[in-house]
Order: C-alpha cells, then structure tokens, then sequence
C-alpha cells in the first residue's frame, strides 16, 4: 500500500502539460461541461465578461491554523480553531449546485487539514457536480494516506 500511495503521488506532482493532463483526467461524461466552465473561467479572468452565478466559492472550513508564518496574514492570530459545521457545509453545496457551480477552493486563511470532515466536504462537493477543487494547505499535517484520501475525493 505505501509503495501505492508513493506511486500515486508522484503521478499528480510531475505534470509537464497541465491543461492536456486536466482534460484527459476529466470523466468523460463531465468533460464538455468542465471545458466550457474552463471556458467561462478565461473569459470572466479578463474582466470583460459575467457569468449568471460565480464561477466558484471559496471556504474557511476552520478558523485557524497550526503555523505561525509572518508572511500570513494569520502570524498573529490563530484563529478559534472553530470548525465549519458539516450540516451547515452540504446545505451551502446543495444551495450553489443547483447553480451548477464548477469550482471550489478550501483554505483561504485557515488550515483546512485541521477539519477532520475536509475529505468528507470534498466528497460531497464531487458528488454534487463540482469539478475543480483545490486546497490550499501548508501541508504540516498530512500523512501520504491522508493525502491519497484526498486526492481521490
């Protein structure tokens, strides 16, 4: 399983040609939606355009972080270690995926590795149409397996 997970990770961190990768790895009975929404993405980016709904949503699903880094705007306050309700969570998924929302960041000013539910929400998010999902992490507390699970998600 180890020699797995290595295998695994190695396969999603040396990509060359990252749109060619990212298109090939769509399924492809979501593949002409993920491309148009790419789509839309470059059009809104050069401000000339709206969508009918954003594009995408960003969470905090903890207010907090285990580092104190002084390039962060979080060096001087960790936060309350408060942890974004799960309940609250997919009632906000079923709400924008009415709206086909595409994409979802994790990880703004908080360490969204802290939340225990993180590969939970990001199951649920996949299941409710979205497609493009990062996480921003620092990345302290993520085992090889931990890392496979959400990958994965």
């Amino acid at each position: 399983m180890e020699k797995e997970n290595r295998l695994f990770i190695k396969r999603y961190s040396n990509i060359h040609d990252i749109d060619k990768y990212m298109i090939e790895a769509i399924p492809e009975h979501i593949r002409a939606r993920f491309i148009e929404y790419r789509r839309n993405w470059a059009k809104t980016s050069e401000m000339n355009e709206l969508t009918d709904f954003p594009l995408e949503i960003a969470f905090d699903v903890l207010d907090g972080c285990n580092l104190s880094c002084d390039i962060c705007t979080r060096s001087h306050n960790r936060g309350t270690m408060k942890k974004l309700d799960l309940n609250l969570y997919k009632a906000i998924i079923d709400e924008v995926s009415k709206h086909s929302l595409a994409s979802i960041t994790y990880g703004m000013e908080g360490e969204p590795t802290l939340n225990p539910n993180l590969t939970e929400m990001i199951r649920y998010a996949t299941l409710k149409g979205a497609m493009d999902i990062r996480v921003g992490t620092n990345g302290q507390n993520l085992t090889p397996e931990e890392t496979v699970q959400l990958v994965k998600a």
